[in-house]
């Protein structure tokens, strides 16, 4: 319980001494965890026994693991296998070739140059269509490269799928 009576002692004017003791005791924790996570890193699997890593895996030499311990690591480990990263739509695939990279660049010269052909036309009345002709070529020119783009990553993707059928189960 927490008094702000001036008798109460307290080790700063902002720290009473169960908030202090409450947290050192996260720090010594957050401390500890992280002395956790390093040790879990270091890996001397390389360096070690075999007799050393037959102990510390549990395992026996001459007959491997028993049935009940290798049901108990599939328990508590899952499966050995990789897990296949999320899939992408193939509209998020489609516009990151629109707009990726040099595209985003001509994109907007595009957009400028029709932005001055509407602004050339509102003001004169026979305008010159360079502009227009400008954008729509930039235009057609990220479209088609896009297109391509597009095609040949999906095109790389499926190649990739089709490994994932030849390799054994």
């Amino acid at each position: 319980m927490v008094t702000w009576s001036l008798d109460y002692p307290r080790k700063s004017k902002f720290c009473d001494s169960e908030f202090c003791e409450v947290m050192t005791m996260m720090t010594k924790k957050r401390n500890k965890d992280a002395e956790k996570q390093r040790e879990e890193m270091t890996v001397d699997f390389h360096t070690a026994s075999l007799e050393e890593l037959f102990v510390r895996f549990n395992v026996n030499p001459a007959i491997g693991l028993s049935s009940l311990e290798a049901k108990l690591r599939l328990a508590r480990d899952g499966p050995n296998a990789l897990t296949p990263p999320p899939k992408v739509s193939e509209w998020i695939k489609f516009l990151k070739s629109m707009m990726g990279g040099f595209s985003i660049l001509l994109w907007s010269g595009c957009i400028m140059c029709l932005a001055a052909f509407v602004v050339q036309a509102r003001g004169m009345p026979d305008p010159p269509y360079d502009n227009l002709y400008l954008g729509v070529a930039l235009g057609v020119v990220v479209l088609i490269t896009g297109l391509f783009s597009y095609y040949q990553e999906s095109k790389s993707t499926r190649i990739m799928d089709s490994f994932k059928n030849i390799l054994p189960q």
